[in-house]
């Protein structure tokens, strides 16, 4: 089995091929949203966190490292946000729709909730 591990010095370095700088970084977060790709978003988050991990064992992480880790799994989430938002429309998820009711709020927050959830057992 491929170790889903990334390093991230090299990543933070951009010689992890791919995603060399931000602009490659971002095109890769928007071929995810396009084509649907929870599940490769999520092993990608899996490997930097194993792989932050391993920096950090190493103590190799700088505090520059470790704001680019966060900003890192941030796009990540947030692009996951988007592709469930785009699996699960509800009339809550734009703002000042006047379609929205309170019910939907409700169910927006409880779909929230529960991705929340899904991401911390998920998580390394």
């Amino acid at each position: 089995m491929k170790t889903l591990e990334i390093d991230v010095i090299k990543l933070y370095a951009g010689q992890i091929k791919n995603f060399e700088n931000n602009k490659r970084w971002n095109a890769w977060l928007r071929h995810c949203l396009v084509h649907d790709k929870m599940d490769e978003l999520l092993n990608v988050r899996k490997g930097l966190q194993m792989g932050m991990a391993s920096a950090q064992r190493k103590s190799l992480v700088t505090e520059q490292i470790a704001e680019m880790f966060c900003r890192w799994t941030g796009s990540i989430e947030s692009t996951m946000r988007k592709i469930l938002r785009n699996r699960d429309r509800l009339a809550n998820d734009h703002v000042n729709n006047p379609y929205a009711t309170g019910r939907t709020l409700d169910e927006k927050r409880l779909r929230d909730a529960s991705f929340e959830k899904f991401l911390r057992k998920k998580s390394y």
